[in-house]
């Protein structure tokens, strides 16, 4: 075990953060560019085409449904081990130093307990990218909220890296492990057949953690010494930013998909 983190600390980690922003726009580009390409691709080689009866009834290939499972269980366990681990650092750092005091981070307390966890959480979202390739393959397109939320969250994550913004890489890191841990749990029940009549309040609970975030990280900007670099005061400029158009976005897909479902039941 200790070989694997040396690895990491000496290797991976290094290379998503000190290669400068190579890594997360070059990434993106791809990603953006080549993943419905290559993807589609593999469904031609490999033949994993789903008939259209097969897809009005939701139904995937069995090295879809498998890549789905083991996809969902590694993100469902990975991020409830990083909420677990996280969410008492976050309650610490606010117990011991009050509101502005945990804000602020003046005496930059936070980055030595946090940093390690806000790094490997930032490589994990070039991992997310399997979420959007499980639509491809199945022979869908993701919709815009989704290929918009991995391609920013990825340069969102890495200038708070780069930057050590602790206060918002602790809020980041806690708050979306937590609902991805949730989310990926669901992911992984609706694979295996039982979806949860409950779907709404997990977009209601994304929506609270960008509300919430934006709320407790504004004052940043109105105390002396909060962001004692221009790198902080931009890497959270562009979170909120970003998180707006999020907010937005998830709004908007709430009111499409679960307005249309209460119409129907009326």
């Amino acid at each position: 075990m200790s070989s694997v983190l040396e690895y990491y600390d000496n290797v991976v980690a290094p290379f998503f953060v000190e290669r400068g922003l190579l890594v997360p726009i070059g990434a993106v580009a791809l990603y953006l560019a080549f993943s419905g390409p290559i993807c589609r691709l593999m469904v031609q080689v490999f033949n994993l085409a789903m008939s259209e009866a097969d897809k009005k009834a939701k139904k995937r290939g069995a090295f879809v449904t498998y890549l789905s499972i083991v996809h969902n269980t590694i993100l469902a366990v990975y991020s409830g081990w990083t909420f677990i681990n996280t969410a008492p650092i976050f309650y610490k750092i606010f117990s011991t130093h009050g509101f502005m005091g945990a804000v602020c981070d003046r005496g930059n307390d936070t980055w030595p307990l946090m940093g390690w966890w806000v790094t490997h959480f930032y490589i994990s979202k070039y991992y997310e990218f399997v979420d959007s390739w499980i639509v491809y393959l199945k022979g869908d397109k993701p919709i815009f909220l989704q290929t918009f939320h991995h391609a920013g969250i990825v340069i969102t994550m890495y200038t708070m890296v780069i930057t050590e913004s602790a206060f918002s890489g602790m809020v980041t890191t806690t708050f979306n492990s937590f609902i991805h841990t949730i989310m990926y749990t669901y992911y992984l029940f609706a694979v295996l057949g039982y979806r949860s009549p409950y779907a709404k309040y997990l977009t209601m609970a994304q929506l609270t953690q960008f509300l919430v975030g934006i709320s407790i990280s504004i004052p940043s900007y109105f105390q002396s010494g909060c962001l004692n670099t221009d790198g902080k005061f931009y890497s959270l400029a562009f979170m909120h930013l970003y998180t707006v158009i999020l907010i937005f976005l998830f709004y908007r897909f709430f009111r499409g998909r679960y307005k249309k479902v209460s119409i129907k039941k009326d």
